[in-house]
């Protein structure tokens, strides 16, 4: 849960200059959850945390957290509320992607891909950028 005072010294516009929200309704219950990621300074040369929480009566319940470039609700759901497919840049022509299902309590990991733009072609001898990404199933690596 978020607690009280978790900000404490920051004021509104403080935190206004770090973080974007979005609210959106994850499982069709017409109370949005709210999104939040880092910005600007607080955040790594690539990754920055992104956090999702819903209202409930206690407060708000953190449902997912994990430092990645982005995070996209996808039309499918598991136990209720939207998987999400996260991004994280490796570099200009590689990702790592991770899809997130809804265990009842949180996200979790589930599948992971790497997508690669820069492709090894035999018949030219070399690599060469493609406009449709190599999508691979890889092994999820566990969280540290």
């Amino acid at each position: 849960m978020l607690e009280e005072g978790e900000f404490e010294g920051y004021t509104l516009e403080g935190l206004s200059k770090h973080l974007v929200v979005r609210l959106v309704d994850l499982n069709r219950d017409g109370k949005p959850e709210i999104l939040v990621r880092g910005i600007n300074e607080i955040c790594g040369p690539y990754w920055c945390t992104h956090r999702v929480y819903r209202k409930t009566r206690a407060g708000y319940q953190l449902l997912f957290d994990d430092g990645v470039q982005d995070l996209k609700p996808q039309k499918t759901f598991t136990n209720g509320y939207r998987d999400i497919m996260t991004y994280k840049h490796g570099s200009a022509f590689e990702s790592e992607l991770s899809l997130y299902k809804f265990d009842g309590k949180e996200y979790e990991i589930k599948e992971c891909f790497s997508r690669e733009y820069m492709l090894w072609d035999k018949r030219r001898g070399g690599f060469y950028e493609s406009k449709r990404p190599k999508i691979t199933r890889t092994k999820c690596e566990p969280e540290e």
